[in-house]
């Protein structure tokens, strides 16, 4: 097993409209669909997630998906909190 390295960490996520984030690879289906936009509803409306082959995902808002993100962020973030 290759060692992994701040870039290549990940770690899956159970996300709905609400908790999703730009950078996050969903799995849908076999397929990895890396987010780019978020349009949150107005009015009431469904949300809409753009991803950067250029298709669109319109979710319910109780839809739950499968996420990976990155931990180097997280670490990144700690090491400057304990720097101060």
């Amino acid at each position: 097993m290759p060692p992994q390295t701040a870039s290549t960490r990940t770690r899956p996520v159970e996300v709905t409209v609400a908790t999703v984030r730009v950078g996050d690879v969903l799995c849908i289906g076999y397929r990895r669909c890396t987010v780019r936009g978020i349009d949150l509803p107005r009015r009431g409306g469904p949300a809409r997630l753009t991803f950067r082959s250029g298709e669109y995902l319109s979710p319910h808002r109780h839809t739950t998906l499968t996420a990976l993100r990155g931990c180097a962020l997280v670490l990144v973030l700690t090491v400057a909190a304990v720097g101060r």
